[in-house]
């Protein structure tokens, strides 16, 4: 699924320096676009999760038909979708901004976006029926997909980058005092 993207431009020029980027000044060119990471999940998975809600259950491995967790076939399409979301991932992990050109306001608004985007993912990463995925691929000993899956993604390292940039900002945001007249 192709992730859907948010732009974070603050720019107040006029159409024609929007359309023509050399007539932009150089800090407007600096917007970063933070993709808005969906996970998919598969059919067999999202029914096992409905079939659990439903029935006011967790939802487990022993939901998904006893047959598909030996199934070469399932259990690849499985792991090729871990190995998408771990992608998918990074294209938000990986994002980089470089701080010495733009604006304060950009800044503050590529890490709050930042911030949403990780929230966003860390949210999906905790729910049902990605648990399910990953629990199904441990239960067939598919290590290898599970075990270094966080890792992989680079969120926890986002999160530490976003977590000291956030820190930053407010000492960099705060109104400073005229400079002193020495006359």
């Amino acid at each position: 699924m192709r992730p859907h993207t948010h732009s974070l431009s603050l720019s107040s020029a006029s159409s024609a320096a929007r359309t023509d980027p050399r007539s932009r000044p150089p800090a407007v060119q600096q917007n970063v676009e933070i993709p808005d990471i969906v996970l998919s999940i598969h059919p067999t998975i999202a029914s096992a999760v409905a079939q659990a809600s439903a029935s006011g259950t967790r939802a487990s491995v022993d939901l998904v038909d006893p047959s598909l967790l030996s199934d070469s076939a399932f259990l690849n399409k499985l792991q090729s979708e871990v190995n998408s979301w771990v992608k998918e991932i990074q294209t938000v992990t990986k994002l980089s901004r470089d701080v010495a050109s733009g604006t304060a306001s950009q800044e503050v608004n590529f890490w709050l976006g930042m911030e949403r985007a990780l929230e966003g993912i860390e949210k999906q990463l905790k729910s049902d029926p990605v648990q399910l995925t990953l629990d199904v691929l441990k239960h067939a000993k598919r290590f290898h997909a599970t075990v270094s899956f966080i890792a992989d993604t680079g969120l926890n390292d986002a999160f530490k980058t976003g977590a000291s940039f956030a820190r930053s900002l407010p000492l960099a945001l705060e109104p400073r005092p005229p400079p002193r007249s020495w006359s």
